[in-house]
């Protein structure tokens, strides 16, 4: 009885093992001058990647298209990269292959995590609280952003009105969630990455969401704040002050190419000691 009551209280005590999926590039092509995407890499995800060492069940992975984007980062971000290595023979791959390096990353990890958080470079994440919300919730399909019942509209901006009757024909999904920021489990992700079933010649989050027929959730409160280019310093410092004391997950650094408000954004949750996640 009393090994059966460890067992049990064991069980309990486990935690379910998470993955985040980092859609990444760099800002140019010769890697010299350094851009917004290399700063969110080296301000951003690399500390992140540092201090998730010491959490066990917890892996982050950038995603690259090829290898050579990781001049400069190679030493720091050699055990936590997956570079696609699909070459698109036989199907339509939409241009820039951002599906196929989540369909990659979701194939060679499926068996290993319990939940997938997608996400992309401009996203600044509480990898607490994150935990929190994944270790005390059913986590499924959900995220941040949810298109519902817009799949039939926003496949009139890819494919032909034929070819949006076929897919609509094939598959259930009608909702989908943007793609800097959502949830699946391993369930869900073992059904995606069946091939048959990937429709390659779409973005990523419309792909996914034609195959959750099921639906998709929205988060059952905002855990996200936002932060655009059209902000000045007292605006999105006052975000950043919520960000802190809140219980948000992340923030989403929209259409922010300003080299140095991402440098004082940085630079402030350096020295901010109540910010747990960062």
């Amino acid at each position: 009885m009393g090994e059966f009551i460890c067992v049990f209280f064991s069980l309990l005590s486990m935690k379910k093992k998470i993955v985040i999926l980092v859609l990444a590039s760099r800002s140019s092509g010769n890697y010299v001058r350094r851009g917004p995407y290399d700063l969110y890499i080296e301000l951003f995800w690399l500390p992140l990647i540092q201090k998730i060492n010491h959490i066990p069940h917890i892996d982050i992975f950038l995603l690259f298209s090829k290898r050579t984007e990781l001049y400069g980062y190679e030493k720091q971000l050699k055990n936590n990269v997956i570079i696609d290595n699909f070459d698109g023979v036989g199907v339509k791959l939409f241009v820039p292959g951002i599906l196929s390096k989540q369909i990659r990353a979701f194939s060679l990890l499926v068996d290993k995590y319990d939940v997938f958080w997608n996400t992309n470079l401009s996203v600044i994440l509480n990898i607490e609280r994150l935990d929190n919300y994944v270790q005390s919730h059913a986590i499924d399909y959900q995220g941040h952003y949810v298109f519902y019942n817009l799949i039939p509209q926003h496949l009139d901006i890819y494919v032909s009105n034929s070819r949006k009757m076929e897919l609509l024909n094939k598959y259930k999904g009608r909702t989908f969630l943007g793609g800097s920021g959502f949830f699946l489990n391993k369930r869900e992700v073992k059904k995606i990455v069946h091939k048959s079933n990937i429709v390659w010649d779409l973005v990523n989050d419309l792909s996914i969401g034609l195959l959750m027929d099921g639906g998709s959730l929205y988060m059952d409160k905002n855990y996200r704040l936002v932060i655009d280019g059209e902000m000045d310093f007292m605006q999105y410092k006052k975000i950043l002050d919520y960000f802190v004391r809140g219980d948000y997950i992340d923030v989403r650094l929209q259409q922010l190419t300003n080299v140095t408000m991402i440098k004082t954004i940085a630079e402030y949750y350096r020295v901010v000691p109540s910010s747990e996640g960062l």
